[in-house]
Formats: structure tokens, C-alpha cells, sequence
């Protein structure tokens, strides 16, 4: 069924998913979506909206303790994905949080899709 509406509709690999859903349940279902139906494919670029303000809102260095990070987690690991972080909060800036410019001064996280199957998993997260 994903994948006819996928073939409907003609959808491609898309280049950019931005995921600003909020909620666990909707995060993993459009992510296990994008993936079951290969929209999302090696080359692909995820952004999470809210990502680090979650953790920091649950006061927790745990960054699978929130809704995005645990299915992101999750979704990896059902898939075999590899996700290098691009950006945003999934390593430390350069200098440390706030102090100046850096790609990984904000509260967002991009990553890559690297590879899917077949690889070693890797979540993209520097951060404990």
C-alpha cells in the first residue's frame, strides 16, 4: 500500500525531509514511511526541528530519553542505517554551546543518510 502511493503519485528520493511533527508516534510513522518506501535513501538529508530544546526541557544529557532522538534510534536500527551528523546539535561547536559561530550552535540536527542495510549502524550523535 506505502508503495503505491508512492508510484502514483511518482514520488522520487527526496533531498531533504524536514521532520517537525512533535510527537514519537507520528516521528517513527513518517520515518518509517520515507524509508520503507526508499524516499529517504543514502544521500538523503533528515532535519529534526526542536531537537536539543527536548532534551533540554526533560533535563536530561540522554539524547535518546526524547521523542526525535529515540526514533531516530530506533528507525536506524530497523533499517541499518548509517547517519552522519551535517549539523546542529548532534556534535559540540567548535568553542563550545554559544560561544561564537558553528555549524552545531543551534537546537536543530541534520544528518545524512549514509547507507542503508548492509552497513554498520551508526546514530550520527558525538553528544552524551
Amino acid at each position: 500500500m506505502k508503495l503505491d502511493l508512492v508510484k502514483e503519485h511518482g514520488w522520487k528520493q527526496a533531498l531533504y525531509i524536514d521532520i517537525d511533527v512533535d510527537l514519537y508516534i507520528s516521528t517513527f510513522q513518517a520515518l518509517d514511511f520515507v524509508f520503507a518506501t526508499g524516499i529517504a535513501a543514502p544521500g538523503t538529508l533528515i532535519g529534526y526541528d526542536d531537537w536539543w530544546s527536548v532534551i533540554c526541557f526533560l533535563n536530561t544529557t540522554d539524547m535518546f530519553a526524547a521523542g526525535g532522538p529515540t526514533t531516530h534510534k530506533e528507525i536506524a536500527d530497523k533499517y541499518g542505517i548509517a547517519f552522519p551528523c551535517v549539523a546542529g546539535s548532534c556534535a559540540y561547536p567548535v568553542g563550545g554551546f554559544l560561544q561564537g559561530c558553528s555549524i552545531h550552535n543551534t537546537q536543530t540536527s541534520i544528518f545524512m543518510v549514509d547507507t542503508v542495510g548492509g552497513g554498520p549502524v551508526d546514530y550520527g550523535v558525538s553528544l552524551s
